[in-house]
């Protein structure tokens, strides 16, 4: 069973959502829903390509981490973890250290 991890990478305290890409969501069988929500790219304009929106529960160090998703076609990385994803897993970022740090630890 091979870990599905964020990385620090992943990490984005500007975006207001969660994402992950459609073919990662697929390969490793997560439950994809019909999601009411339909964000725009950056710009303001144009509509992302969702699949759907996925609840998933990951891991790093130990440490089991909520992910609530909308699942992209078109995403650049394997998964955005956005300001909800901190806030509900209580994550704190030091960029200039370049560290994460995870519900106290």
């Amino acid at each position: 069973d091979e870990e599905l991890s964020p990385t620090l990478e992943n990490l984005h305290t500007g975006a207001k959502t969660n994402m992950i890409k459609s073919l990662v969501a697929r390969s490793i069988g997560a439950p994809i829903k019909r999601s009411s929500q339909q964000p725009l790219q950056a710009h303001g304009v144009t509509p992302l390509a969702l699949a759907g929106e996925t609840h998933l529960i990951l891991s790093h160090a130990g440490k089991r981490l909520a992910l609530d998703a909308l699942v992209d076609d078109d995403l650049d990385v394997v998964i955005l973890a956005g300001t909800p994803f901190l806030i509900t897993n209580d994550i704190t970022v030091r960029p200039v250290k370049c560290q994460a740090r995870i519900q106290d630890s």
